[in-house]
């Protein structure tokens, strides 16, 4: 939970809230304080089919841990078969042998929700042995919002995959894709990808803002406040504009296909990171099938622009402000005659002010 700068403890979005400890509260005021998490990660989402997707990877000066790869282009419509590319690839050695890369590559199965309702564990373990990922999510489905009772159907599946795909490659890294449509089934569905040995999260918050619609955004909002709560990492799959990386400022990271997206749309950058409208520029552009679903011809997108588009959105990440807000525990800590206070101590996790959403 997060309260602007210079009010009161009696600001409305604590009052309701007692603290661990008394205090007088009078006259103070916190310092303009708000923890962001030092991690300035942005990793690509790749096209398997495409050079232009794959020129980023191979850019000198490209510096990412890793980068992401659609499950869904190795899949048959329905998840249940592979394509051509997939056994191609796999007779090369894996995808990283197949392309010339070194780069260490996330199998991402987040995809359209007909490939997520056929894809079965041991689908998923074939394509970890033909692809050779160094890393790898955790199944994907699809819980909708205000359908709570259809989303529990769907997570009670999650659970069964998630089991036998972590049992059946014990020496895969994997990556948990956190789902649930109420804070209550994101906080349960966290609970068991941690008892799982998961420590770091992705939330796809993609279908969450491709629409624009303020109901869907406020939940967003909600559900990632919760995560971020609950877990030590945490990245948003699907956002990339400045706009949305200020709105959810304390993630450690973003996982962007919009390097790709906008210089397809006539979105170009320039070396300087200055942004001007091509020919073909569509305001109303459509992204969220780009991150799940086929992509049109890349052919007309220039390398130069791929690079420079991924480059302004990594300093936009590094460089988010936060909006003149503090968190509650930056609070705690301007609190004159506060220094017994221990943060890091069981009382205070306890306390429902410590670490909402920022801490």
């Amino acid at each position: 939970m997060i309260i602007k700068r210079y009010h009161t403890i009696k600001d409305t979005a604590i009052s309701s809230i007692r603290p661990c400890f008394d205090q007088n509260f009078s006259g103070w005021k916190p310092e303009p304080l708000w923890t962001i998490p030092l991690s300035n990660t942005v990793e690509p989402v790749i096209v398997a089919t495409n050079e232009k997707s794959l020129s980023l990877l191979r850019n000198p000066n490209f510096g990412c841990s890793r980068a992401y790869l659609r499950a869904s282009e190795f899949l048959t419509s329905d998840g249940k078969s592979f394509t051509s590319l997939f056994y191609r690839t796999a007779a090369k050695g894996g995808f990283n042998a197949a392309n010339n890369i070194d780069t260490p590559i996330v199998l991402s199965l987040i995809m359209d929700n007909a490939r997520c309702s056929g894809l079965s564990a041991r689908t998923v373990s074939t394509l970890i042995k033909g692809l050779k990922p160094a890393y790898c999510t955790t199944m994907d489905e699809a819980t909708y919002l205000r359908y709570k009772r259809r989303s529990l159907d769907k997570l009670k599946q999650i659970r069964t995959k998630n089991r036998h795909l972590i049992q059946d490659n014990p020496e895969m890294k994997f990556i948990g894709i956190i789902k649930g449509c109420t804070s209550e089934q994101i906080q349960e569905h966290v609970s068991e990808l941690q008892d799982l040995g998961i420590v770091q999260f992705i939330f796809h918050i993609g279908d969450y803002i491709a629409h624009g619609s303020k109901y869907e955004l406020k939940c967003a909002k909600e559900f990632v406040l919760t995560i971020r709560n609950l877990v030590p990492t945490l990245y948003l799959y699907g956002i990339g504009s400045k706009r949305m990386i200020q709105t959810f400022p304390y993630v450690d990271g973003i996982i962007t296909l919009n390097h790709i997206i906008e210089p397809h749309n006539g979105i170009i950058t320039n070396a300087q990171g200055r942004i001007a409208h091509e020919k073909g520029y569509n305001p109303t552009q459509k992204t969220l099938d780009y991150f799940i679903g086929a992509l049109p011809s890349l052919d007309h997108v220039r390398d130069d622009d791929v690079w420079n588009t991924f480059q302004r959105i990594t300093r936009a990440f590094a460089d988010r402000k936060n909006r003149s807000y503090v968190s509650v525990a930056c609070l705690i800590n301007t609190i004159p005659g506060t220094s017994q206070i221990r943060l890091s101590s069981e009382k205070c996790r306890a306390c429902p002010l410590y670490g909402r959403g920022v801490c």
